[in-house]
């Protein structure tokens, strides 16, 4: 996992290098809800590097772990976003149940703070239910300065 970390800061951090007309990279802590077998409150850590059209949607790749009780999922994903809301989704290795995989969807939206509804089908747990809420800090890296204004 810290090895993925590593490589998305190399990446973004090669000056001759511009992968879109803005780049950023966001870490952020969540706190979230799951709810069913083995439900309760869950925590974790997200990293994701996104790039920015002037006139195009919000895309990137997302790392995460979360978890709770002594067990971790752990998550890579595709996202695309508006400045208003945004979707990931992709595959995640539970440690709750002896190493199982599946895949996660999440929905989101906000800026900094970010309210979110995840579903996460695992085979020997399907059908899981979250919420919760990410707080992230988007860091400009690469491109032409962002503003929000003049």
């Amino acid at each position: 996992m810290k090895i993925i970390f590593v490589v998305l800061f190399f990446i973004v951090s090669m000056q001759n290098i511009s992968f879109a007309q803005r780049t950023f990279i966001s870490p952020g802590i969540k706190f979230g809800y799951q709810f069913g077998k083995d439900g309760g409150f869950t925590f974790g850590m997200e990293m994701s590097l996104t790039f920015w059209e002037r006139k195009g949607p919000i895309y990137g790749v997302v790392v995460a772990v979360d978890g709770f009780r002594g067990k971790y999922d752990y998550h890579l994903g595709l996202e695309v976003a508006t400045l208003a809301m945004g979707i990931e989704v992709g595959p995640t290795i539970s440690g709750r149940y002896d190493y199982d995989s599946g895949f996660s969807a999440t929905v989101y939206s906000g800026f900094v703070l970010y309210p979110y509804y995840r579903y996460t089908y695992m085979k020997k747990n399907p059908n899981q239910h979250q919420i919760g809420t990410f707080i992230k800090v988007p860091i400009q890296v690469d491109g032409e300065r962002f503003s929000f204004g003049g």
